[in-house]
């Protein structure tokens, strides 16, 4: 990474789904979280997408509200869903909390009120900033920097005030840039290409990132892959893999596949940022599950990204860890554990990955030793 950007160095959770608590330091280039299910690994992902609408409410990627995304994004029902569910035990008397530590040493404590007379937003305390930034308007308590919005939370009122985003945005430059563009890659959005399709093909082509993808397809899945063609069909247009003697839509790809010209799609469109990824296992041979990594390693460094991935598979790891010591790339693996709410997260350095392995450890278990 390019010592004058910054990144997350840490995260402190409360009130959020089924964290209570939580203080995690340490995240690396490249940070993977492991351990049971239920102990808060997708959670922690959402808990950094859901701080990241402080700054931009929206998904670059689908344009869709992030507290929206994070809402459904656990499942397909598609009627409102009370947003009462990201509360720790439903209970919305307290905030969520989320604190954002940085590796220039700023940090940005937000948090989430539940109030059903107000926009789904995320706030910062004026008194949190009110050191850093002066000439606050009185009789206010909360801000927002998406929408540069001040609050008064016990009135439930609000103001625009445009002048204390551009002041918000002096203080927080490095970090308001990094928070940007987050995005999260779960199976839920590589079950839809009409939002590479619709959204984002013609980026891609404007670039030619094209031919990385198709790259990516000939090493792993489909050798006498040609080139990917956005055609008519059905009433409408898709996105097709040119073979030599037909074409397939990328939805009728197999999952592994269609997964991978997804996953690699959106990830080269964004630059220092923070990419969230959810399982990349899911679907992946070994050999596609090499390529997906080792893309991903490559791309963290030429897009100046930082990479949080959950997973299950001890295949996974013992890759992540090959690929991250070859390209002298950061890599910091967390073994999580929750109880009561609680979390706790250990940190497994490279050599104690080796001697967890060596001792016929499964580190996905460590909580049982």
């Amino acid at each position: 990474m390019d010592d004058k950007t910054v990144r997350l160095s840490g995260i402190s959770i409360k009130n959020f789904r089924g964290i209570k608590e939580a203080n995690i330091q340490g995240f690396s280039d490249i940070n993977v979280f492991i351990g049971r299910n239920g102990a808060g690994k997708s959670t922690l992902l959402e808990a950094i997408y859901l701080a990241s609408a402080f700054v931009n409410e929206k998904d670059p990627l689908t344009s869709e509200l992030r507290i929206n995304v994070i809402t459904k994004r656990r499942t397909d029902r598609e009627a409102r869903v009370d947003k009462a569910i990201l509360w720790y035990s439903l209970n919305t008397q307290y905030p969520i909390q989320l604190v954002l530590f940085f590796t220039d040493g700023k940090k940005i404590d937000l948090e989430c009120p539940y109030q059903q007379t107000l926009p789904d937003r995320i706030w910062i305390d004026i008194d949190k900033i009110y050191e850093k930034i002066r000439d606050i308007p009185s009789g206010y308590t909360h801000f927002n920097y998406s929408s540069a919005q001040l609050l008064n939370i016990n009135t439930n009122t609000y103001i625009n005030v445009p002048r204390l985003r551009n002041a918000f945005f002096r203080v927080f430059k490095k970090e308001i840039e990094f928070l940007n563009n987050v995005i999260i890659i779960d199976e839920k959005i590589l079950r839809h290409p009409e939002v590479l399709e619709q959204k984002i093909w013609l980026k891609i082509l404007a670039k030619r990132l094209d031919k990385k993808i198709i790259e990516i397809m000939r090493k792993s899945y489909e050798k006498d892959a040609e080139d990917l063609s956005y055609v008519p069909m059905s009433g409408t247009y898709c996105l097709v893999l040119k073979l030599p003697h037909t074409v397939v839509r990328v939805d009728d790809l197999g999952d592994g596949a269609r997964n991978a010209v997804l996953l690699t799609a959106y990830l080269l469109l964004v630059k220092n940022t923070i990419v969230l990824i959810e399982d990349p296992e899911i679907h992946q041979h070994p050999g596609g599950l090499f390529s997906i990594l080792e893309f991903i390693s490559e791309v963290a460094k030429s897009n100046d990204l930082q990479v949080f991935m959950t997973t299950h598979s001890l295949e996974l790891i013992r890759l992540i860890k090959k690929i991250a010591e070859e390209k002298k790339i950061g890599l910091r693996i967390f073994f999580l554990e929750r109880e009561n709410g609680i979390v706790h997260a250990r940190i497994i350095e490279s050599v104690d990955l080796d001697i967890i392995q060596d001792l016929g450890i499964d580190p996905r278990f460590l909580d049982l030793f």
